[in-house]
């Protein structure tokens, strides 16, 4: 592997709590309501900083907000193993305009408040001339409005909430939105697979919220039924017995779930012990990831996804991408969360060399992109700064995610 001249600085604590500090959010919670600076004191999310060169140097400093600990940490690390590939792959060419690049990496864990502190924590500090996270449109809708008052940047690589580029127009978007994706993963279900009895099983979120509205109203307007729809608090659940047996009184033909690939990966070893009959389940890109194949074993066998980014795509440019990626971290297979955030940082540094150098010049220079063509594919941004992205139903079959016959 090649000697990277990223320096790990270990985990330092930044600071940032609320006075009045609320009971601890879990992932699953809805967006709080705005918090004033005056009512921001410092907090416990953990940074680690990928950086070149000596402290002190002039450089580009970007925040990346994310979970890296609790029940999320995977998403969040997804984000750091591509953010740090795209840096080193920067400063080892020199850096942008002669300045290296530096990301400090903030510990949301999936909680909305933690994004708010961050947020708070980031604009704050002049020396960040942009944010990259989070991972989930809850935390992203907490931070949005402090972005907005700052005037920074804020790119969103993998949160789908229809509303999220209204809460900052400095934000920009590089997930489809939730209500394009979710009539797909309908249709996927009613019109490519056949189901006539579906249930719904989704994260009590914002997004998740969203999913069971657009799916309730979808999927009887395309001639099938929803026959139930549950919902969980993600890191409260473990035992899914009581969902799966409501799953078997229902009878679907078809089981729309849409969790974390850890959460599926158990929900499916667990459901081998109830016999639901000849069931299909059909999930998100949440779930497409190498970990989630060995989490669910066997049990995943059949189980459908769907993703704007397939890793064994025969593209030059995607199998180059993929290659190195997976030379790099022992042959793992990139997904979207790793290459939205690589874009994402892409992005940001091509407007860094078209003259861009502070908040508001990068912010212009963001919104001159309409067309990308990254190294993972390509994409248009509408004049809501929302990516519109071409998906791919994929499967698991023999232990391998492939593309699936029912795109």
């Amino acid at each position: 592997m090649r000697k990277r001249m990223r320096q790990t600085v270990g985990l330092t604590m930044a600071f940032a709590v609320m006075t009045a500090m609320l009971a601890g959010c879990s992932g699953g919670e809805k967006a709080p309501a705005e918090t004033t600076a005056g009512e921001q004191k410092e907090s416990e999310s953990v940074v680690e900083t990928t950086a070149a060169g000596k402290d002190g140097e002039d450089k580009y400093y970007i925040a990346c907000g994310a979970p890296f600990t609790g029940d999320d940490a995977q998403y969040g690390n997804f984000f750091k193993k591509a953010i740090d590939m795209k840096v080193d792959e920067i400063n080892e060419a020199g850096g942008i305009n002669g300045k290296l690049l530096q990301i400090d990496y903030l510990d949301d864990k999936s909680t909305p408040k933690e994004a708010s502190n961050i947020a708070q924590m980031v604009t704050s500090d002049t020396k960040y001339i942009a944010e990259i996270g989070s991972y989930n449109s809850t935390c992203v809708l907490a931070g949005a409005p402090i972005y907005q008052e700052a005037g920074m940047v804020q790119m969103a690589p993998t949160a789908g909430h229809p509303d999220i580029t209204k809460a900052n127009d400095h934000l920009f978007r590089l997930q489809n939105s939730n209500d394009i994706e979710y009539t797909w993963l309908a249709n996927v279900a009613v019109e490519k697979i056949g189901a006539k009895k579906i249930a719904i099983v989704h994260l009590e979120n914002d997004s998740g919220i969203v999913l069971a509205d657009i799916l309730n109203k979808a999927i009887p307007e395309m001639g099938s039924e929803v026959v139930l729809t549950e919902s969980y608090v993600q890191g409260q659940v473990s035992d899914f017995s009581s969902i799966l047996t409501k799953l078997k009184a229902a009878g679907p033909d078809l089981i729309i779930c849409v969790t974390s690939y850890n959460d599926m990966g158990t929900m499916l070893q667990q459901a081998k012990q109830i016999d639901l009959g000849d069931v299909k389940w059909v999930s998100s890109g949440m779930i497409y990831s190498d970990d989630f194949l060995e989490l669910a074993g066997d049990a995943g066998e059949g189980v459908y996804s769907m993703t704007i980014f397939f890793a064994d795509n025969p593209d030059e440019r995607i199998a180059n991408f993929t290659k190195k990626y997976r030379e790099r971290y022992e042959n793992e297979s990139p997904n979207y969360f790793v290459t939205n955030a690589y874009e994402a940082l892409s992005m940001i540094e091509a407007a860094l060399k078209n003259g861009a150098n502070d908040r508001e010049s990068l912010y212009q220079e963001l919104l001159k992109i309409k067309e990308w063509d990254g190294e993972t594919g390509y994409a248009t941004f509408d004049d809501e700064r929302m990516v519109n992205r071409d998906m791919t139903v994929i499967k698991v079959e023999n232990g391998k995610w492939i593309v699936a016959e029912e795109n």
